[in-house]
């Protein structure tokens, strides 16, 4: 079986194609606006290792595979979160406002997901594997968009000065 190329009057050009392949969008604080692994990673570490503790009673291999899947879970759903909190933080001119919706929205995303997955089959305690979360969310997402915010208007500033 042989490839045909049908000619055509446009010529190709690649650079097109290296710019399409090479774009990267930022969000007002010049980070990814999708994904930060850094406070994914953290979240593994720190939401695996509680869920781990919760349900010890329940024996190790239960509470690996919960504590793993907490962890893997907050990495990808974590990292993407905390960055959603601090696209809406920094997306708004009211700050109060722009702040109070980052909140909300990551915390329930937050919550509500923790609880689905650790309601799938191999978490004994899928509502108090949720207690860190119902807990931790909030505050931390509160940080987090205080913290951005304020780095917006620092960069502002600077802009402006």
């Amino acid at each position: 079986m042989s490839v045909k190329f049908i000619p055509t009057k446009h010529k190709f050009d690649d650079s097109n194609l290296s710019r399409l392949t090479k774009i990267k969008y930022k969000n007002p604080l010049g980070n990814s606006p999708i994904f930060d692994a850094k406070m994914g990673g953290i979240g593994f570490i720190f939401m695996g290792s509680a869920v781990f503790l919760i349900n010890f009673k329940y024996g190790i291999n239960v509470a690996l595979i919960a504590a793993l899947k907490q962890g893997l879970y907050t990495f990808f759903v974590g990292g993407i979160t905390i960055r959603l909190c601090e696209n809406i933080s920094t997306y708004y001119k009211n700050k109060v406002f722009s702040v109070s919706v980052s909140i909300a929205v990551s915390s329930i995303l937050a919550i509500a997901s923790t609880y689905f997955v650790h309601s799938l089959k191999g978490t004994p305690a899928p509502f108090e594997s949720t207690i860190p979360t119902i807990i931790g969310a909030p505050l931390t997402y509160a940080y987090w968009a205080i913290r951005k915010r304020r780095q917006l208007e620092v960069i502002r500033g600077k802009l402006e000065a």
